[in-house]
């Protein structure tokens, strides 16, 4: 097993265990991009500074989010760069790498699910808003009217929700999936197929 040590903000991180699934990467990547963190492992750990958490509110990251991706986020890009993108603020406390969901103080209300270390899909739960500015508590007609004759509605088969699916125009694999409860949204996600179509993300 190999450990690797990497300095976040907060001070320095051991790496962690070895993903137990194998995962294929999820995106076309673009080979000139370096991932600088060597090794497969590599479990950063929560911040718990106060003052950490303080820095990252007073350097939020403003994201508008599209088919493309969010702010400096998008598709495939690897786990070295978000965590550059962030300037180290960049965490989770899955202990597998094939599959693992980021988190940053600079970005509240939003999570990142990486593939083997590039990112597959980005989870909004409150904050960020679309391009075409839909966000949490939008009704249906509002995501149908503005990503309209790109959409598609299926059943949530674990709840009474539904998810409404909006397609980009010029790329089918990338799309972005709002979740509906009473005919409003309660949370969306962009990525691209197969992983933005996962009910339960890592799960």
């Amino acid at each position: 097993m190999k450990s690797v040590i990497f300095v976040l903000t907060a001070g320095l991180v051991l790496a962690g265990c070895r993903g137990d699934r194998n995962v294929a990467q999820a995106a076309t990547v673009d080979s000139t991009a370096v991932d600088t963190i060597s090794g497969p492992h590599f479990v950063p750990i929560k911040p718990v500074v106060s003052k950490v958490r303080l820095i990252a509110a007073q350097k939020r990251i403003p994201l508008t989010v599209s088919f493309a991706g969010a702010g400096p986020f998008h598709p495939g890009m690897s786990l070295a760069q978000a965590v550059v993108a962030t300037e180290g603020d960049f965490w989770t406390s899955d202990k597998s790498i094939a599959c693992s969901y980021f988190r940053s103080n600079r970005t509240p209300g939003v999570k990142y699910l990486f593939l083997n270390r590039r990112l597959a899909r980005i989870e909004v739960d409150s904050g960020a808003t679309t391009e075409a500015g839909v966000g949490v508590g939008a009704t249906e007609d509002q995501v149908e009217s503005a990503y309209s004759g790109r959409t598609s509605l299926t059943k949530d088969t674990f709840t009474d929700g539904y998810f409404l699916t909006a397609s980009a125009p010029d790329d089918s694999l990338r799309k972005i999936v709002f979740e509906l409860h009473n005919r409003r949204v309660t949370r969306y996600r962009t990525g691209i197929v197969p992983a933005i179509g996962w009910v339960e993300g890592c799960s």
